[in-house]
């Protein structure tokens, strides 16, 4: 039902390398959403790691056990899932770069959808059954680094 420690929360919004590129003032370039982007997947990815780990240590689960059913739910509607909607929020903050609305849009649109459906089925995201794969393909597809890898 549930997956390793660091697998769930992978599963949340990918693992990547950190990007140290600092944020841009003004406009938004694509290049420079995607810097950003990646910035803040980077760090949201860091966040749900320690937060899995975090719960994982507080409640006793360890590599060889399962987290019951509750906890499953507790840990991705109460932690995981917010942790992801701030990256959202903080990706949306950026802006589109002119002519890129409704990519961005896309990518931004079906992340909360998938958020939506995790925190409602948070067993079938913990058994994979619900993933962030429409997301991740439009991230992969507009240029992200870090963003989109699941």
């Amino acid at each position: 039902m549930a997956l390793g420690c660091l697998a769930l929360a992978a599963a949340a919004a990918g693992c990547g390398n950190t990007p140290t590129q600092p944020y841009t003032v003004g406009p938004v370039t694509k290049a420079d959403l995607i810097t950003q982007g990646d910035v803040i997947c980077a760090s949201s990815n860091a966040r749900l790691i320690t937060a899995t780990t975090v719960y994982y240590t507080k409640h006793h689960i360890n590599s060889l056990q399962q987290p019951t059913a509750a906890q499953t739910t507790e840990l991705i509607t109460l932690i995981l899932m917010p942790i992801v909607e701030q990256q959202v929020a903080e990706i949306r903050a950026l802006g589109a770069p002119p002519g890129d609305e409704k990519k961005v849009a896309a990518f931004l649109t079906a992340t909360d959808h998938e958020i939506a459906v995790a925190k409602k089925h948070p067993a079938k995201f913990a058994s994979g059954k619900v993933k962030f794969a429409e997301a991740n393909k439009l991230e992969k597809k507009y240029g992200f680094k870090v963003c989109g890898k699941g």
